[in-house]
């Protein structure tokens, strides 16, 4: 039996998206690294991607964020989906060219990963920013 992390991978690549213009974000590189499960798919897709999609799919809110739902449990952002870039941050273009492919998929890099988690206040961040310097840790020498 498919765990519930692959299934959702599973999904996002029935969607057959193009590989050098997005990466799976918030949860999903630790999902891909079986830190924890999730519940959905977040990836953030170029400019260039999200035009594309903007004109396919539905546009909805969520948590001060702009997003298009792909698929039951794949939901896209991109850089002005939060207002812009944050000064001294990561851009959407430098995330992508620092994927890691895992799986066949593009993912965040663990370390961007981490950083964003440190910036968040809610106690499963806290939680995430302890699991992934573990995996670190453990697994980076």
């Amino acid at each position: 039996m498919k765990s519930n992390n692959e299934k959702l991978f599973t999904e996002l690549r029935s969607l057959r998206l193009p590989l050098d213009e997005y990466i799976v974000v918030a949860s999903g590189p630790m999902g891909i690294r079986g830190l924890r499960t999730m519940k959905d798919v977040d990836i953030l897709v170029s400019d260039d991607l999200w035009e594309e999609l903007e004109n396919k799919y539905d546009i909805f809110y969520e948590h001060d964020a702009v997003k298009i739902r792909l698929s039951e449990n794949v939901e896209a952002m991109c850089q002005a989906s939060f207002g812009g870039v944050i000064r001294g941050s990561f851009t959407s273009a430098q995330q992508i060219a620092e994927k890691e492919i895992i799986g066949g998929l593009p993912f965040q890099n663990i370390q961007t990963t981490l950083y964003f988690k440190k910036q968040g206040t809610r106690d499963k961040d806290k939680n995430d920013v302890h699991l992934i310097e573990e995996w670190l840790e453990n697994n980076i020498s």
